[in-house]
């Protein structure tokens, strides 16, 4: 949806996107939860080929079920070895848009940032 707003005779132009979110019990998503954390990682793989564009929101959304039941160093390891079995080029890999590396940098920023703020803060702000 696009709105826009008037503001001192020019026009802004805003985009929204709306999203419907229906929370159910959490016993209602187990047998997906199930699914999603197999440790063959099939429909995780699946999700990745069907939700290419939406790969930013597809690992913000993994990443979070596999923290939640401490799995995500088997998300993360598992799909690098299957990227780095794929690639056959070693000076394009990780290189590519692809679901592994796109984890790998939500993980990143999620975990590091703190570290990473508190070792330059100092020699930053010198």
């Amino acid at each position: 949806m696009v709105a826009y707003r008037q503001t001192n005779k020019q026009v802004a132009f805003e985009s929204f996107r709306y999203l419907h979110d229906l929370i159910m019990p959490a016993e209602e998503y187990s047998p997906l939860k199930e699914l999603v954390l197999d440790s063959k990682l099939e429909v995780v793989r699946a999700l990745a080929d069907l939700c290419h564009s939406d790969r930013m929101t597809l690992a913000n959304s993994l990443l979070r079920i596999f923290r939640f039941d401490k799995k995500e160093a088997e998300l993360l390891s598992t799909l690098n070895r299957l990227e780095v079995e794929r690639e056959e080029e070693t000076s394009t890999l990780f290189r590519g848009a692809s679901l592994s590396t796109t984890l790998m940098d939500v993980y990143m920023k999620s975990v590091c940032t703190d570290f990473l703020h508190s070792a330059i803060f100092p020699t930053v702000h010198k």
